[in-house]
């Protein structure tokens, strides 16, 4: 047995795994090779929370701007937080959405599961998906944001990432005007939708599909107490730019 794999028992036996990546095993590995792949100098992150997918992305050791979206009052507070220090991380308090418009969000018990949309009857399984309150926010159309987020960029090369409680759609419907710009994209992709009107699966690749975006990846996201998948994340490509 040689000397690699010595060191590969050792450490499996604490609890540890030492191999290759491998960009088809989980997001943040197919990520480690898409992002410089496509040579991404900008992410926007539609449903920023706190800002957790930035700091994702920092840890990953990508250096370049992200401008990130969230605006239920609360957790935008704790975003400017965390961009706070980063000149190239940018915090806008909007919703993006198909229109220019003030809407109710249900403010949900589980901090990530905030959504304009009403929870399921299927939700059983995600007990945190509970509406406790509500905050009317704006929202906006990312055709009417992105010139602002790529100012200064000379060679903008746009990553998207939506993570927006089963309105994912409706963020690429008010993208018509910028989709051309943007080499790949990111979603959540309900396969049994824990919010009402939710866009289900077939839909949204169908959708994806028409505007000519494939996919790269997909992931398990989360199950229902059974082990019945969900939701799942996807990575999709825009092939018109290939």
């Amino acid at each position: 047995m040689d000397t690699s794999h010595r060191v590969k028992r050792w450490i499996r036996r604490r609890g540890w795994e030492l191999r290759q990546i491998d960009p088809g095993r989980s997001l943040d590995e197919h990520l480690h090779f898409l992002l410089p792949h496509l040579q991404i100098n900008c992410v926007i992150d539609v449903g920023a929370h706190k800002g957790e997918y930035g700091q994702f992305l920092r840890a990953l050791g990508y250096t370049g701007r992200i401008a990130s979206f969230e605006p239920v009052s609360t957790n935008f507070t704790h975003l400017l937080k965390t961009v706070s220090g980063d000149s190239q991380w940018h915090a806008f308090q909007y919703a993006l959405g198909s229109g220019d418009e003030q809407r109710e969000i249900h403010i949900m018990q589980g901090p990530t599961f905030d959504s304009f949309l009403e929870p399921s009857s299927s939700t059983g399984d995600f007990s945190a998906n509970v509406v406790v309150g509500s905050e009317v926010v704006n929202i906006t159309r990312l055709d009417a944001m992105f010139d602002q987020v790529i100012q200064g960029l000379q060679h903008p090369r746009v990553y998207l990432k939506m993570d927006t409680q089963g309105w994912d759609l409706e963020v690429i419907r008010g993208s018509s005007g910028c989709l051309d710009s943007i080499l790949a994209l990111q979603s959540e992709l309900s396969l049994d939708p824990i919010y009402r009107d939710a866009v289900t699966l077939p839909v949204m690749l169908a959708e994806l599909g028409r505007l000519q975006f494939s996919p790269s990846a997909l992931f398990n996201l989360n199950h229902h107490a059974d082990l019945r998948l969900a939701e799942i994340e996807g990575v999709f490509i825009n092939v018109a730019q290939r």
